[in-house]
């Protein structure tokens, strides 16, 4: 079930939307969008003129999953050249004029950063996206979400994770105008080729408890 609000926006009112369901929609302004991002306990990203979020809890496989590709990443990329960011901070989709927060990204080379305010920023050029799949979110990662990540000019490869069993979905950028490449991987034995490197499934889904 998705909500839907257009009363004024404040905390009182998301709490309100999340007692209906476990995913909002609400019509805002950017400058709404940044008030709210600060409130911890929801997840907000700021898109097509709506704010969409869900609670910030996040299930056990999810956040195993996120931490092993930070780790996987962080471990393969050098560091004078690559940075690695968690959900916590977001990404501008310049493209768009949208907000995300993405569960990983990873920046090449220096950081460009679209700057809000003095305090509230979000990353212009990630070459990677990582989204981990949860029931509520799904359809919107997969959806109009997936097509203005494409148009983020940066950006390499986006890579979709599901929890709980193994599936990995790659969009890799070709070298042809706006084209992308997707390519499914349903086996621990397989490897996912990132930014020349190779990640393990058996690494991304290390210690993760699988749905027989």
């Amino acid at each position: 079930m998705t909500a839907f609000a257009t009363t004024p926006l404040s905390e009182e009112t998301l709490k309100a939307l999340f007692k209906e369901s476990d995913f909002i929609q609400i019509p805002a302004t950017e400058a709404e969008f940044w008030q709210l991002i600060e409130l911890p306990q929801y997840r907000i990203e700021y898109h097509y003129k709506q704010i969409v979020g869900t609670m910030s809890y996040a299930a056990t496989n999810h956040e195993r999953i996120v931490s092993n590709a930070i780790f996987a990443f962080r471990s393969l990329l050098e560091e004078e050249y690559f940075e690695v960011f968690g959900s916590n901070r977001p990404i501008y989709a310049a493209e768009c004029g949208n907000v995300y927060e993405p569960d990983v990204h990873v920046i090449e080379g220096v950081l460009d950063e679209y700057r809000y305010d003095k305090t509230k920023t979000a990353s212009l050029n990630p070459v990677v996206l990582v989204e981990v799949f949860s029931p509520s979110t799904k359809n919107f990662d997969l959806g109009i979400k997936l097509d203005c990540y494409k148009m983020i000019p940066t950006l390499k490869h986006i890579i979709y994770i599901e929890p709980d069993k193994v599936h990995v979905q790659v969009f890799n950028r070709t070298k042809r105008p706006n084209e992308w490449q997707n390519v499914d991987y349903f086996d621990l034995e397989q490897k996912i080729r990132v930014l020349g490197k190779n990640i393990s499934l058996k690494n991304i889904y290390k210690k993760v408890i699988l749905k027989v």
